[in-house]
């Protein structure tokens, strides 16, 4: 059942492609990868000519930020240069340059450029580029600290969902698509919606939906509601109290963190559940970990019991559920070592869930912020493509 399954929703995906294309709606588009030190990086062109600079891409973050130099160079792992830049100007406010605390640097002024982006109609890049003239962002002083910056986008006017909205009357919304493999190339969309990958399967009508909870002045991130959570058909003892602040969704936190209560009890019922297969010494972070010799794999992984996040409140409004199948609930540490890949957040109250990088590999993820709701097709694998089948060659629109 479960193969016939997948070859509907191929087929239902592949076929809602031209319908989707002639009405798509033009957005823009920017590269994401895994770098070598573990972060996702976004890759944006700032200034004029465009200076291509790799950004730490963090969903939470409420602004751009850039470390800024006048010394020249030609590496995008290396400052801005504002002296290069046709351009570049410093934001006045009373006479002086405004200058602003922030977590990354001591004191960083808030300056203005051009950003360059490819266009998308969400199947390709465009022929041309787009200039954004004059969005405001960050300076900080150079430093050893890599990325060279962060590609905000949280909610804050100086993030890129609400900047481009203004600077080019997109909608505030966006979609990322991350790759395990380090170096992969994947895509940003921001403002478009017809998400395509090859062989041309379309993703934009196959998308589940949850809303977003409303931000805190502690919580500004994006987060869902998170009403229960099952291990195969097993849906886990867990007060909803435990689930009362929400589940998170990070780019910047490597594995999927639980409060304690729901840590516990996702550890102990997957355990019950695989105790077939032979246990071994714990590896840091991880606290299950499995002797993985011939165990086999499957073309979504590991063949261990599905673990489910189900979305939503009590009432069953918002219901979603995203399935994480071995390959984002178990982690490789060795050739035949395999751990459950996900942390203990820590005791309530201060603790709070979060959702990992490593789970949402090869998922489709959308936050919209015009209908403040999560969007996302929890593995592209299942319907045998992935976030690096974007096709980057250009298309023949504007």
């Amino acid at each position: 059942m479960r193969f016939v399954r997948a070859i509907l929703v191929v087929y239902c995906i592949a076929a809602s492609v031209a319908a989707a294309a002639a009405a798509a709606e033009h957005g823009l588009l920017a590269e994401v990868w895994l770098d070598t030190s573990g972060h996702y990086v976004a890759q944006l062109h700032i200034g004029t000519p465009p200076q291509p600079k790799l950004l730490l891409l963090d969903i939470a973050q409420n602004s751009i930020s850039v470390q800024c130099d006048e010394a020249p160079n030609s590496d995008a792992t290396l400052p801005f240069v504002p002296p290069s830049s046709t351009t570049f100007r410093t934001v006045i406010r009373g006479g002086s340059p405004v200058f602003v605390d922030f977590p990354i640097a001591k004191q960083m002024q808030l300056v203005a450029d051009s950003f360059t982006f490819n266009a998308t109609d969400g199947i390709n890049p465009g022929q041309h580029d787009v200039e954004v003239k004059g969005m405001k962002f960050f300076c900080a002083s150079p430093s050893p600290q890599q990325p060279t910056g962060v590609a905000g986008l949280g909610r804050g006017k100086l993030a890129l969902p609400s900047a481009l909205a203004i600077h080019q009357k997109l909608p505030r919304r966006f979609a990322y698509c991350l790759s395990g493999n380090a170096q992969t190339r994947t895509p940003l969309f921001l403002g478009s919606s017809n998400y395509t990958f090859l062989p041309g399967l379309q993703f934009m009508s196959n998308l589940q939906h949850t809303p977003l909870l409303k931000p805190t002045k502690k919580r500004t991130g994006y987060r869902v509601g998170l009403f229960s959570v099952k291990v195969g058909d097993t849906t886990l003892s867990i007060h909803p109290k435990v689930f009362r602040g929400g589940l998170e969704v990070s780019t910047t936190e490597p594995y999927t963190k639980l409060v304690r209560p729901a840590y516990v009890a996702l550890v102990d019922a997957f355990r019950r559940a695989e105790s077939g297969i032979r246990r071994v010494p714990a590896r840091a972070p991880f606290e299950t970990c499995y002797n993985a010799t011939g165990l086999g794999s499957t073309r979504v992984g590991p063949p261990v019991n599905v673990i489910s996040f189900v979305f939503g409140d009590k009432k069953g409004t918002g219901a979603a559920e995203w399935p994480m199948y071995g390959a984002s609930s178990m982690v490789f540490v060795s050739e035949d070592v395999m751990c459950l890949g996900f942390l203990d957040a820590g005791p309530l109250p201060a603790a709070h869930s979060v959702l990992g990088t490593y789970q949402q590999q090869e998922s489709l993820v959308e936050l919209d912020l015009e209908h403040n709701q999560l969007a996302f097709f929890a593995t592209l694998m299942f319907v045998r493509t992935s976030c690096g089948n974007f096709n980057f060659t250009q298309g023949n629109f504007f």
